[in-house]
C-alpha cells in the first residue's frame, strides 16, 4: 500500500440524534500486525478466512429454493488499523447482540478493491 498521510474518521448518529457508532481511525499507522487478542495468527490467515465466502445467502423458500448473491471481487490489499474512538453500540446493545456474545476482533483498512454484486438467482439447495 502506498502512503497515507490524512487520517479518516467515520461518525455516524441513529435517527434519534443519539450515537450508535463512533470510529476514529488513522490509517497512516496501518500495519500487518493483528492486536493479541485476534483468534487469527496472522493477516494472511485472516483474509484467508474473511474473504473465503462468494456468495451471500437468503432465506430458504417455501419451493425449496435459497436466494443467492454472487460476488466478483480482486485481491484484497489490507493492514490492519487501530480504532481510537471504538464505540459500537448495535455489539453490546442487546438490540443484535450482547457484550458477550460479540468480540471486536480486527479492523482492516482495504483500499483498491473491486467489488462486483452479480444479479440475484434462486438455486435449489443441494442435498
Amino acid at each position: 500500500m502506498g502512503p497515507i498521510t490524512k487520517p479518516y474518521t467515520i461518525l455516524t448518529r441513529s435517527e434519534e440524534g443519539r450515537r450508535s457508532y463512533r470510529s476514529d481511525y488513522d490509517v497512516r499507522a496501518a500495519s500487518e500486525r493483528l492486536p493479541a487478542s485476534s483468534v487469527f495468527s496472522d493477516l494472511g490467515s485472516a483474509q484467508t478466512f474473511l474473504t473465503e465466502l462468494y456468495a451471500a445467502f437468503g432465506a430458504q423458500r417455501a419451493d425449496g429454493r435459497v436466494e443467492t448473491v454472487r460476488i466478483v471481487r480482486t485481491r484484497w490489499r489490507s493492514a490492519v488499523v487501530k480504532d481510537r474512538a471504538g464505540v459500537y453500540e448495535a455489539m453490546t446493545s442487546g438490540l443484535l447482540f450482547t457484550a458477550e456474545e460479540s468480540v471486536l476482533d480486527s479492523i482492516f483498512y482495504v483500499r483498491e478493491l473491486g467489488y462486483h454484486w452479480k444479479r440475484l438467482s434462486l438455486e435449489p439447495i443441494a442435498g
